[in-house]
C-alpha cells in the first residue's frame, strides 16, 4: 500500500510540475483527481505503450477542468517525453549491468548424459 501511495504521489507531483513548466497553474487537488486515471487507462490494449491514448485522455480530462486544449496537449507531450527520458535512464543501467556468469552455461536438462561403460 505504501509503495502504491508513493507511486501515485510521484505521478501527481510530476503532472503538477509539467503544468507549471508549460505556464499553467492547475490546483494540486485537481491534478490528484485526474493523475491516477491517465496511467490506468493506458493499460487498455488499444495502442503500443498507450501512445496517443494517454495523451488523448490527458487532454480530455484537463480540458474538463478548464485548461486550454493546446496547453493540455503540450503538457501531455511533455509528460510523455519525461517518461521516455526516465525509461532511458533505466535502460542505461540495464545495459551497464555486469555480465551474468551463468549466461554461457547450458541448462542441466539440455546437457547430454555421460555415456556409461
Amino acid at each position: 500500500m505504501a509503495l502504491s501511495a508513493c507511486f501515485y504521489g510521484t505521478i501527481i507531483l510530476a503532472q503538477h510540475a509539467v503544468f507549471r513548466a508549460v505556464g499553467v497553474s492547475v490546483p494540486l487537488l485537481e491534478v490528484a483527481l485526474v493523475a491516477a486515471v491517465v496511467p490506468l487507462l493506458t493499460l487498455l490494449p488499444l495502442s503500443l505503450n498507450g501512445l496517443g491514448m494517454a495523451e488523448s485522455v490527458f487532454v480530455l480530462l484537463y480540458v474538463q477542468l478548464g485548461v486550454d486544449p493546446e496547453v493540455a496537449l503540450a503538457a501531455a507531450v511533455l509528460r510523455r517525453l519525461v517518461d521516455l527520458a526516465n525509461s532511458s535512464l533505466g535502460e542505461l543501467f540495464w545495459l551497464a549491468r555486469p555480465e551474468d556468469p551463468r549466461k554461457n552455461e547450458e541448462p542441466e536438462h539440455l546437457t547430454a548424459p555421460e555415456p556409461t561403460r
